[in-house]
């Protein structure tokens, strides 16, 4: 049994679960804000930037890549989201660089003020584990997907964008209207106008149909 999320405040969820398996709990790993006092026994902790993510984001979701890649099919996995997921749970696609990431995240959130649904369109389709991509690597083992939030299941099937752990309603396309709808297109680095423009079926983000396959 194991648990992996990103989240401010992730700990306390992942401590209650600790709190309640004991020594049923095999392991896992989770991402919280920086400043946070790390209060977990049995699951690893990184503490990684939030608005804007850093190094330790990426080296947070490198441990979690690697511990799945040992799971089961007779594995059971919790995963957490809640506030905070999309800066911290933040792994770039090859050819962009975190800087390359944090600067568009800067232009879009601090100097355009654009609201997160208009920036998550862009930086799901940066990453490769947000945009319910994190779960097709704990894929083939169950998973119990704990959500902070009161959505019905349409919602988090066909509507989500920012719940990393679940299926993501945007595309490639939305990602370069939203760049362009606050004049940062031409602002934003050339590797992520590439990306971007390319639109690599590969690194498009989970849709409900594939996501509902999954155990």
């Amino acid at each position: 049994i194991f648990v992996f999320g990103a989240a401010k405040g992730v700990q306390r969820i992942a401590k209650a679960i600790e709190d309640v398996l004991g020594d049923r709990l095999t392991g896992g790993h989770v991402i919280d804000k920086k400043g946070c006092d790390i209060i977990l026994d049995r699951i690893g902790v990184t503490l990684g930037g939030h608005p804007i993510p850093d190094e330790d984001c990426v080296k947070g979701c490198q441990r979690i890549l690697e511990m799945t890649r040992d799971l089961r099919k007779e594995d059971l996995v919790f995963t957490i989201a809640g506030n905070g997921i999309s800066s911290l749970l933040t792994l770039p696609v090859p050819g962009v660089s975190i800087e390359d990431v944090r600067r568009t995240t800067y232009i879009m959130q601090i100097e355009r003020g654009a609201p997160t649904a208009d920036l998550n369109p862009i930086r799901n389709h940066l990453d490769l584990m947000k945009g319910g991509r994190i779960s097709t690597y704990i894929h083939p083992a169950k998973a119990i997907h704990l959500v902070a939030f009161d959505y019905d299941y349409d919602h988090l099937m066909n509507k989500n964008l920012w719940l990393h752990t679940l299926p993501d309603c945007t595309t490639f396309e939305d990602a370069v209207r939203m760049l362009k709808k606050w004049d940062a297109w031409d602002y934003v680095p050339q590797s992520v106008r590439e990306h971007l423009s390319k639109a690599d079926p590969k690194y498009e983000t989970v849709k409900a149909e594939e996501f509902k396959k999954m155990s």
